[in-house]
């Protein structure tokens, strides 16, 4: 798994609890997180554990395109 896009809020789960078990699973994994609550507290933690994987509510297809970019592009550094 190269990259999975993870809402930073959900009803069913929240996207930290998501990404920890992604990441558990597949340690390789890029976790994107999509949020229209930037200044939260949730969100800064989950900045911390999982890193500036973030790209903030509404987003264009051009910046969603290049964070996809740039957290694939990490992926490929790790790998070598």
């Amino acid at each position: 798994m190269g990259l999975s896009h993870v809402p930073s809020r959900s009803s069913q789960m929240d996207g930290r609890e998501l990404a920890k078990r992604l990441t558990t699973k597949y340690p390789s994994a890029r976790i994107l997180f999509t949020t229209g609550y930037l200044d939260d507290e949730t969100t800064h933690s989950e900045e911390q554990e999982f890193g500036a994987n973030f790209i903030e509510k509404p987003f264009t297809p051009e910046s969603l395109t290049q964070k996809v970019r740039e957290l694939l592009d990490i992926a490929e550094l790790d790998t070598v």
